[in-house]
Parts: C-alpha cells; sequence; structure tokens
C-alpha cells in the first residue's frame, strides 16, 4: 500500500471525522460520496481499504434508516440513533479501520482475501439511491 494511497484515503475520512450526529441525510450524502471516492482510490492504486468500506456502508446504512425510524417512532428514537451514530463514527477518529486495511493488503495482494472475503458487504449504496433523491 503507497504512501499515496494512505494519505488520500486519510483525506476521505477526515471528511467523515467532520460530520456530527444531527444531520442524518448530510452522514448518507458524505458517506456515499466517500465510498465513491475510495472505489476510485482501490482501482487507481490497486489496494483493498475494505474494513474502511464496511465501517462506510454501516454508517451510512445507519443514518438512512434512522431517518426512518425518527419518523415512525414521532421523534422518539433520536436520541438512541444519534447514539449509535457516534458509536459508529468512533472507528474513523481513531484510524482503526486503516489499520486493519493496512495490515490485510499485503495479503490481498497475495490474493488471500482476508477482509475481502470475511467483512459482509452492506447494501448501503443501493439503498442510497433508491432512497434519496438527488
Amino acid at each position: 500500500m503507497t504512501d499515496e494511497a494512505i494519505k488520500e484515503v486519510k483525506e476521505i475520512i477526515s471528511r467523515i471525522n467532520k460530520l456530527g450526529s444531527d444531520d442524518l441525510l448530510e452522514i448518507c450524502d458524505v458517506v456515499y460520496e466517500a465510498l465513491l471516492d475510495i472505489d476510485r482510490l482501490e482501482e487507481k492504486h490497486q489496494v483493498h481499504f475494505q474494513m474502511t468500506k464496511h465501517l462506510l456502508e454501516s454508517l451510512g446504512f445507519a443514518a438512512l434508516h434512522s431517518i426512518q425510524y425518527n419518523k415512525e417512532s414521532g421523534g422518539r428514537t433520536v436520541f438512541l440513533t444519534k447514539e449509535f451514530i457516534q458509536c459508529q463514527l468512533l472507528p474513523f477518529k481513531t484510524s482503526a479501520s486503516l489499520f486493519y486495511d493496512k495490515r490485510a493488503n499485503p495479503f490481498h495482494q497475495m490474493g488471500i482475501g482476508v477482509l475481502i472475503n470475511e467483512v459482509p458487504y452492506i447494501p448501503f449504496i443501493e439503498e442510497y439511491n433508491m432512497n434519496v433523491e438527488k
């Protein structure tokens, strides 16, 4: 994994670290763009940021679903969803995902999909495209 690839993904993560837990639609939008940027970054550098993508998908999924939960509950779930979103943001503040991605990448380059095969895909992009007006 090159220093340039790491620098670029850190720039993407810095956008996530600026998010709060109040504006769920903003979280969805920022996560959506971040995932597209990481896909381009992976292709450009021929590396994988599987853990980072997984945590982004989870964050986006939670924010997207929380919009509906808050409507359905008449606002009674707002406190819970904010706290959950804050928990989802924590790994980005500690660079935990990048730590695992850097350690796994040499194995990915060898064709051993230690994270690629084990970290489940979360269909945030598809749900975002179906549910958010652009």
